[in-house]
Parts: structure tokens; C-alpha cells; sequence
């Protein structure tokens, strides 16, 4: 109904099939429609006396026991003013006149097919509306007066001679007299102590300002006013006077507005300053009259088209400025074919130099009666704002539709008043099966006290926020965690409840659960490693020391190297151990900044690092820390020992857990300087350096426990990165750098700024 008030229409016809049939029409023409039918005027009546509201009746003539002019005249004892049309088969010059003399607001004689109902559809809409602006003039009207009545100003209005057409009732206010007894004055001059103005100064000005002045009221007691006189051209005079006693409130402004035409044309002033573009064409379909609103909806001269054929102005100007110019110069030109019809379209206007892009609805009907009888009254309403706001409606349903959150609205009591569409898809429910239910009744019962107790939160305290864990029954009988946050919206109209919105916590918690089960057995793994194994090392170094100091073999010394190695493996199996902890916790890290503050923690000897990335992500930053240090030395190491022209098939990896030193020679011996690279990839980052690379063959195997192809490498370095990655829920892969070295791209990162 495009926002359009509904029309209640109260049908009378003693034939209950035809009454029925009326209705389905008027209702198809119009979905303005509300029709409420009667089969006697006793029954009509009866419906207005017990209050129903009806914006218009309709009703048949021949009718027993009561006929339509008796029923018409019953309803204007009560209702004066109430549209009523005699809708009649029973066609008379006589019954016309009956029926307008006793108040009928239109006559239309039935005439057999549809078209009928098209015609009474436009008349009904014809009749409220007229009568819709009669009160809202009679409104505007009656607070004029009474704003007139009320104000602290006075007014006159006088001809050339001072001689008074117009006394504005307040005037007692401040003179004390009645209007009846200013008007009966011979001149305004009698009012006041001295002439205010001359005629030749007055037509010379066009108005002669806040005139401070004195006058003596009807009890003889003296004020001082201020008074404006305005040369005027209306048609009960030429002066108007307005007059403020200022004698103890000289600081305050009250002027009034006198420039309004008392009696302007309704129709004109209406129509030509109205948002809907009005063409009006006689029978053969001239234009005769158009407003502003064509002028800025077409870009036309409404003057230059006056006169014009409105078909030939529709192929030569018109129809080109739409989006779709054949279909609707089709459907405008066919109403000039067959005037006989009401019809609306929606149509699209393309921007111009002279006009802007947007949506009208076009809406004609033919001239029935007076000067351009056989016409037609073309009306275009701008829609461009609620095409929008439908597009924006649809678009924000769609993103309800899709969100994994299910919203909710609640009473009081729990009872469901609203369910978004996403509830089918996430809780298996028809959303307007809920509405009504109770919420509670869907809780288990060990979550359902929560859930009382956080609406009961939110009552007492409308201005915060709650969230509570519950479980919600699906129709198949399952149940699913929802973590829900309640917020009290009763004073909005719109939702006037308390709005939940519910996310499916059921996988977090198994994944929670899942994580503390894991996270126990590495700490039970590294507790036995830690104590089983390293307790047993430090006997064999005591041993060792202690053979020293007995004697000197060479032995003793490939013992030590051993104990070394074994510390070094038990610390990276610790490590592998608490890094492959799934991560429970991330915040936003900068990589940019994270890769800089860990290469300063790195013996990179001549190697440099660029970071060539501007990304924040999600990331446990200590692990992310573990993961880049590794990487870096392994870079370092890896290039640092072995030139470009023959170390290709011997780099495979070098890890680095810590700052430690870097086996090969640096530069000063010989070898590249390497460079280091972190930049963005797609769904992720990567770490490159520009050294001899990784053979295609061994790049699967390079994350392996124990793979190793360093002399003294443990090989845990990069399978340490791998079960970070996984930790995060990343994926880790070796591949060929950008100038042949070694890459390792890691995916399936959340970016944080994104």
C-alpha cells in the first residue's frame, strides 16, 4: 500500500451475493480496501451505532423496508460529514437529485461488467481522500482560529481609508474591546494617540516597521505597543496592522506572518506545490496543465509543453528518459486507446542534465465530468526512497537469513514474540512456529533457572547487557549449547520485548574439551620426558665427569658430544610438546612489528630481513614468536653454510629455537649474505630467503620428526613450526622461493584489520 492510509468501506445491498462480489472487486482494485458488507440499512446502522469505523459507505437505493435516501439521511443525523455513494441499479435524473439533496457525496448507476467496480473503486478513493483533506482543512482552519484567538498579537486589516474589514478576535487582549467593538470604529486612526503611517510612505516602503507607539485600552488605562503596517493586496483589504503590547515584555519577538493569501486556490495551491507530478490533458489528450513537480521529475519546460500532444511528446521527449522507454511509452499510450481505465506502473527515470536519477509510480484514470470530460489525470509519485528502503529491507533480511545467530524476542514471561529466519537453519524450528511458545519450555532443565535469572537481569537493569549458556531442544529431540546475550529493549516500539541473540556454543565447547583432553596428554608426555629422561642424563654427565677425572680418552669425549645431543633433543621434544598444544586463546597480532622484535632475538650474522607485509591476524604471539624464530634460523643457518653454486642439495633444513650461532661460515669466509623475506600470501603469510632452496623431492618430508640433513641438527626445527601451525588451525607447506630459495607459505590465517 506504499504507506497509504487503509480505506474501511461499509457495503449495503440487499442482494448478499452482489455484496459480496463488490467487495472482492473493490479489494482486487485497490489493496487500500477493507469492505464490511450489510444486506439491510437497518444493519448498516446498527454497525455505525456500536461503533464501528468506516471511512465511506456504499449503498444500493431499492432496498425493503428502508430505501437508500432513507438510509442516507438516518446516517447524516449522526454522521454529516461520513462519504456516502448510492451505488444503484435503479438509474433516475430523480433519484440523483434525491440522493444528492439529502447529502449523497457521489451517485454511480450500476452498469453490469467489471469496469463498474473500477469506477466505484476510483470514486470511493475519490471520496476519502476529498474527505481525508476537508478535515485536515477544517483542522488547519479551527487552529488558525484558535491560534488567532490565543496569541498575544493583534490584527487588522483596513483599506486605504483605515476603515476596518478585519479584527482579529484576540484584540482585547490588548485594547479591551471586542472585535465587535473595533470594527464599529471609523478608522484605525481612533485606536491609537497619533496617525501611524502615510498612505505615500506605506506604498513607497511596502511596510513601515516595529512603530512604537501609545493607546489607551477600554479601561482607560494607557500601553505601549509596537505596530507593523504592511501594504497588503488581498481581497479584504490593503493595510495590515499587527500589534504587540510590549508594555512589560518589550524583549520579546512575536511578529506574525501576514503574508499569506487568505483565500488562495485550494486546488492550485494544492496541486502546483505538490510532490506528485500532475499532467492534466483534455479529450484529445493535450496537455492543459502540468506543475513543478514535471518540471523537476522530467526535466521539462512546463511551459513550452502546454498545449503539446501528449503521444507525440511521449516518442519525441519523454519516453527516452526511462530505463525501459518502449514498455512504458507502450502502457501511457494504450490509456489514450482505451480511456477507459485506471492504471499504475512503476518506472524508472535515468539521470539527465535537467534531471535526477530516480523511481515514480505512475497512476492515471479518466476525466469523468466538468470542463476536460473525457481526459485524463496523470498523477507520478517519487518512490526512489522506499525502493531504497525496500532494497535495504530485503538486503538486511538476507543477512539475517544468513547469520549463524539466532535473534529472538521475548516477554516478560518468555514468551517468543519474534524469531529471525535463521532459527530453521540453526535450531531446526519454523520461525512462526515459535511465536507464541514459551521460551523456557525448549531450556533443559539445568540451564532453564539461568535463563530466568538473566531476564529477570535485564528487567531490573534495562541498561545492561547479560549472555548465559543454555541448552535448547531441536524438534528431533538433540540439544545444542547457545551462549545468548539479553538485552531489554521494552521501550523500543519497534521491538518492545527483550531482544536474545543466540550462537551455537556446541562446537566451542567440544572443541574446548577436546583441547583440555590433548593439552593433558602433552603435559603427561612432557612431564615424562622432562623427568624420565633427563634425570637419567644427569646421572650419565655426573658419571662422565667423574671418568674424566680418572683418565684421558678420547672416548670420553664422543661420550660428552652425546649427552649434548641428548639435551638438545629432550629440549625440542618439550618444545614440540607444549607447541602442540591447540591454542584456546588469540588475540590481534601486527606481523610487521612481531617479525622485527623476534629477527633482533636471532644470530642472523650479515642476513637481513625484509618485512614486506601490513597485516594484523589472530595468533597466540608467543607460539607465532616460536614459529618465526625457527624459521628465520633456519634460513640463517641454512644459507649460511652453504654457498648458491653447491649447497642446492643439501639444504633441506637448519632449525633454530633460540638465538644461537649459526654453524657455517658468514660471509667474511666466503658465502652469500642471505635475505630474509615475510610477506602476505593468499589466505596467509610467508617466510623466503633467497638461498640454495629445497629439492622438490624432500619438501614433504622436511617437517618430519628427526629429518634432518645438518651434522648436529636434532630435526624437530621445522616439525616444531608444523605443530604450531596446527595449533592454530593453520596449514604449513614448503615450497620454492621467489628467487629459487627456501618458502614456507602459511594458510588459513583470520585476519584481524579485515
Amino acid at each position: 500500500m506504499n504507506g497509504e492510509p487503509t480505506i474501511r468501506v461499509l457495503h449495503v445491498d440487499d442482494e448478499p451475493g452482489f455484496g459480496e462480489v463488490v467487495a472482492e472487486f473493490l479489494e482486487r482494485e485497490n489493496d487500500r480496501f477493507a469492505v464490511s458488507t450489510e444486506t439491510s440499512a437497518s444493519g448498516g446502522l446498527n454497525r455505525l451505532a456500536n461503533g464501528d469505523e468506516f471511512d465511506c459507505i456504499v449503498s444500493d437505493f431499492d432496498m425493503p423496508r428502508k430505501d437508500g435516501i432513507e438510509f442516507l439521511e438516518d446516517v447524516r443525523n449522526d454522521h454529516p460529514d461520513l462519504p456516502f455513494i448510492l451505488f444503484t441499479g435503479k438509474g433516475s435524473e430523480q433519484v440523483a437529485s434525491d440522493a444528492i439533496s439529502a447529502g449523497a457525496t457521489d451517485y454511480l448507476q450500476k452498469s453490469g461488467g467489471s469496469d463498474q467496480y473500477t469506477v466505484l473503486a476510483n470514486r470511493v478513493v475519490n471520496a476519502c481522500d476529498r474527505y481525508r483533506a476537508e478535515q485536515e482543512l477544517t483542522a488547519a482552519r479551527e487552529t488558525h482560529e484558535t491560534v488567532l484567538s490565543n496569541i498575544s498579537d493583534t490584527v487588522f486589516i483596513t483599506d486605504d481609508s483605515g476603515t476596518f474589514t478585519y479584527v482579529c478576535p484576540n484584540v482585547h487582549f490588548v485594547f479591551g474591546y471586542s472585535a465587535e467593538e473595533v470594527t464599529e470604529r471609523d478608522s484605525i486612526d481612533a485606536l491609537f494617540d497619533e496617525r501611524l503611517v502615510e498612505q505615500d510612505e506605506l506604498e513607497a516602503e511596502g511596510e513601515i516597521p516595529n512603530v512604537e507607539t501609545e493607546i489607551v485600552d477600554k479601561a482607560g488605562e494607557r500601553r505601549t505597543v509596537l505596530v507593523t503596517v504592511k501594504q497588503v493586496a488581498i481581497r479584504d483589504g490593503t493595510r495590515l496592522y499587527s500589534v504587540r503590547d510590549i508594555s512589560d515584555r518589550k524583549e520579546r519577538e512575536h511578529e506574525l506572518d501576514a503574508s499569506q493569501a487568505r483565500y488562495r486556490s485550494l486546488t492550485e495551491d494544492v496541486l502546483d506545490s505538490s510532490d506528485v507530478g500532475t499532467f492534466i490533458l483534455d479529450s484529445d489528450f493535450e496537455i492543459v496543465w502540468v506543475n513543478e513537480a514535471v518540471e523537476e521529475y522530467f526535466g521539462l519546460d512546463r511551459k513550452a509543453i502546454i498545449g503539446a500532444d501528449k503521444e507525440e511528446l511521449i516518442e519525441t521527449d519523454i519516453a527516452s528518459i526511462f530505463e525501459a522507454p518502449a514498455r512504458f511509452a507502450e502502457i501511457v499510450t494504450t490509456t489514450y486507446e482505451d480511456n477507459t481505465y485506471v492504471e499504475e506502473f512503476e518506472c524508472h527515470v535515468l539521470a539527465g542534465e535537467e534531471r535526477e536519477d530516480r523511481w515514480l509510480n505512475h497512476w492515471s484514470q479518466p476525466i469523468e465530468a466538468g470542463l476536460y470530460e473525457g481526459g485524463r489525470i496523470e498523477h507520478y509519485t517519487d518512490i526512489t526512497e522506499q525502493k531504497e528502503q525496500k532494497a535495504e529491507l530485503e538486503r538486511y533480511q538476507r543477512i539475517v537469513e544468513v547469520l549463524n545467530d539466532v535473534a529472538t524476542i521475548v516477554d516478560p514471561d518468555g514468551t517468543i514474540t519474534y524469531a529471525s529466519p535463521s532459527t530453521k537453519r540453526v535450531l531446526g524450528y519454523e520461525p512462526e512456529k515459535l511465536i507464541g511458545e514459551d521460551r523456557f519450555g525448549f531450556e533443559s532443565p539445568e540451564t532453564r533457572e539461568a535463563m530466568a535469572d538473566a531476564i529477570e537481569h535485564v528487567l531490573r537493569n534495562p541498561g545492561e547487557i547479560r549472555t548465559v549458556q543454555t541448552r535448547f531442544r531441536r524438534p528431533d529431540g538433540s540439544w545444542r549449547w547457545l551462549e545468548s546475550t539479553m538485552r531489554n529493549r521494552l521501550d523500543d516500539d519497534t521491538i518492545d520485548g527483550i531482544l536474545v541473540n543466540s550462537r551455537d556454543d556446541s562446537e566451542r565447547r567440544r572443541r574446548r574439551r577436546q583441547l583440555q583432553r590433548q593439552n593433558e596428554r602433552l603435559e603427561e608426555f612432557a612431564s615424562i620426558v622432562s623427568h624420565d629422561l633427563q634425570s637419567p642424563l644427569d646421572v650419565a654427565e655426573g658419571r662422565l665427569e667423574l671418568a674424566r677425572e680418572e683418565c684421558d680418552t678420547e672416548h670420553l669425549v664422543a661420550a660428552s658430544r652425546a649427552h649434548d645431543r641428548m639435551r638438545a633433543l629432550i629440549a625440542e621434544l618439550l618444545t614440540l610438546a607444549s607447541e602442540g598444544e591447540l591454542v584456546a586463546d588469540m588475540e590481534p597480532v601486527d606481523l610487521a612489528a612481531l617479525a622485527r622484535d623476534c629477527w633482533q632475538n636471532v644470530v642472523t650474522a650479515e642476513a637481513t630481513l625484509v618485512a614486506d607485509i601490513d597485516r594484523t591476524i589472530h595468533a597466540d604471539p608467543s607460539r607465532l614468536r616460536q614459529l618465526l624464530a625457527n624459521l628465520f634460523g633456519n634460513s640463517v643457518e641454512h644459507s649460511s653454510t652453504s654457498p648458491r653454486s653447491d649447497a642446492r642439495g643439501n639444504s633441506v633444513e637448519h632449525e633454530s629455537t633460540g638465538s644461537r650461532t649459526p654453524s657455517g661460515d658468514s660471509p667474511e669466509h666466503g658465502r652469500e649474505a642471505v635475505t630474509v623475506t615475510i610477506g602476505e600470501c593468499a589466505g596467509g603469510f610467508y617466510v623466503e630467503d633467497d638461498g640454495p632452496g629445497i629439492p622438490p623431492a624432500e619438501r614433504d618430508s622436511v617437517f618430519e620428526a628427526g629429518y634432518s640433513t645438518a651434522k648436529d641438527g636434532t630435526g624437530y626445527g621445522l616439525r616444531i613450526v608444523e605443530r604450531i601451525a596446527e595449533a592454530h588451525g593453520w596449514t604449513v607447506r614448503a615450497t620454492e622461493g621467489s628467487d629459487g630459495g627456501a618458502r614456507f607459505e602459511i594458510t588459513g590465517v583470520e585476519s584481524a584489520d579485515r
